[in-house]
């Protein structure tokens, strides 16, 4: 199931990092495209210490979305 618009974030459509609607820019990646359309989220606390973050590629500590359309 995509949820449109959830919790207030987008995601961006190149690393997935959930942000407030109100970004015009990823302060991830610098990216400028976003989408609405995404589904599940992971929180990262620590980079250094989480096997997830080493699976997914993620370098930077926040929220992501898990599938994004």
């Amino acid at each position: 199931m995509v949820r449109k618009a959830s919790y207030g974030f987008k995601a961006c459509l190149n690393c997935k990092m959930l942000v407030d609607k109100r970004e015009k820019v990823c302060p991830n990646c610098g990216n400028k495209d976003f989408s609405d359309e995404w589904s599940g989220m992971v929180i990262i606390f620590n980079v250094k210490e989480s096997n997830l973050a080493t699976v997914l590629n993620i370098k930077k500590e926040g929220m992501y979305a898990i599938k994004v359309r």
